[in-house]
């Protein structure tokens, strides 16, 4: 559970001078506010399993030293929770009460102090695969100081970790009777996507067994009449230049490429976003390369979805790929490192594609189910053939700490 608070802390640390001085977050003359509410995000996945349920802790501060004792109380509000789910076209039910507990609940900021330390632990509970969440508020007991207007609530989501994962291995085995995996619909079929995104994010787990061999895609994102250079996004380990153990990203007429420092059987958390100005690299979930494009502003065309390719088989080389996500939201860095170690509700508003990849040997039929429900699922043609580059299922994985 280190990451969920390790993920708090630095986001509240980087943003808390921002939070006190900036009225536009609510902090006023002084006022009394949650940490984890100074910054852009208004909710944390907190990690939440059937053996031990969820803890986490929740830094309440003042603005300004003050010469008297504060005292404040946290509240469970349902109320704040609904308003935040019809603000932000979400699902969450607020978690029973009963099942919540706090250590210092209620208590005392003394004079010439900035803040207390208090939390909650969250009992087990059956959530029959609904989305939970438990909405904070807090309030003042005494100490003439006003809760903060924008920072005084907050929403921590339990969220299960990305735990004991089987997850695809892929070689490519290239040859002219060889098809890639591609999203439906297909354009090949006669229809594509059509799709025109002003901001995008695309996420993945990738680990690859080494990098000996240039020219890996993972991604083939194209309009059907445009070529990578200008409508792609075309993702690879490796070009012309040994050695080959960085990331490229062909994009609209751009490139962007990392350090040669990728070690083999690592896994790294890779998103791709357009913001729609720049395009950015985020690897594990730090922003990593950034660039722009002559054609900033306009939307990006999607009408076909590939993964797992090159001009030629793999050979030695292979790549597993896991929680594969396409979101119409240029994601900030707090949201990508808050979802990057959990489980992801499917039915997020902002979610295009989500292809967990977690079908295993026994259930997978060539395909790769879209969980979004949004029927883009990916299709391997060369399934029935025997010549898929699916060769294997490897694990368990788990992600985070």
């Amino acid at each position: 559970m280190k990451t969920a608070y390790l993920i708090t802390t630095i986001l509240a640390a980087s943003l808390l001078a921002t939070g006190c001085n900036d009225a536009n977050f609510g902090v006023i003359q002084n006022s009394i506010y949650l940490t984890d509410a100074s910054g852009t995000e208004k909710s944390v996945n907190i990690a939440f399993d059937q053996t031990n349920g969820a803890k986490t802790d929740i830094p309440v501060r003042i603005a300004k030293l003050l010469d008297h004792d504060v005292e404040y109380r946290l509240e469970i509000d349902p109320e704040y929770l609904r308003q935040f789910n019809e603000k932000y076209e979400m699902r969450y039910n607020c978690v029973d009460p009963r099942y919540v507990h706090f250590d210092n609940q209620q208590a005392v900021i003394e004079a010439g102090n900035i803040g207390k330390l208090s939390s909650i632990s969250v009992d087990v509970f059956d959530t029959e695969q609904m989305a939970y969440a438990v909405p904070i508020r807090v309030t003042v007991i005494s100490g003439d100081i006003e809760p903060s207007v924008e920072q005084s609530t907050f929403v921590y989501v339990l969220a299960k970790r990305l735990e004991d994962i089987y997850v695809p291995r892929f070689n490519y085995k290239g040859g002219e009777n060889s098809e890639r995996i591609t999203a439906k619909p297909n354009p090949a079929d006669g229809q594509g996507w059509d799709m025109y995104l002003t901001e995008w994010t695309l996420e993945c787990w990738c680990l690859f067994n080494q990098y000996t061999v240039n020219n890996r895609a993972i991604f083939d994102i194209t309009g059907v009449d445009q070529g990578f250079g200008d409508y792609g996004i075309y993702v690879r380990f490796g070009d012309a230049n040994a050695p080959y153990n960085y990331i490229q990203w062909k994009a609209w007429g751009a490139q962007l490429e990392g350090e040669r420092d990728l070690e083999g059987n690592v896994w790294y958390h890779w998103a791709f976003q357009y913001d729609g100005s720049n395009i950015i690299v985020y690897k594990n979930g730090e922003r990593y390369l950034s660039g722009t494009i002559a054609t900033a502003g306009e939307p990006w065309m999607i009408d076909r979805f590939r993964i797992i390719g090159a001009h030629q088989q793999w050979g030695a080389m292979w790549c597993n790929m896991s929680q594969v996500r396409l979101w119409k939201k240029a994601l900030t860095a707090g949201q990508i490192q808050n979802n990057m170690y959990f489980e992801l509700d499917a039915s997020h508003p902002d979610l295009v594609a989500f292809w967990r990849m977690e079908e295993g040997a026994a259930d997978f039929d060539g395909v790769f189910i879209d969980a979004t429900g949004n029927g883009h699922d990916l299709v391997d043609p060369d399934w029935l053939k025997g010549t898929s580059p699916v060769v294997q299922w490897d694990g368990p994985y788990s992600f985070g700490d």
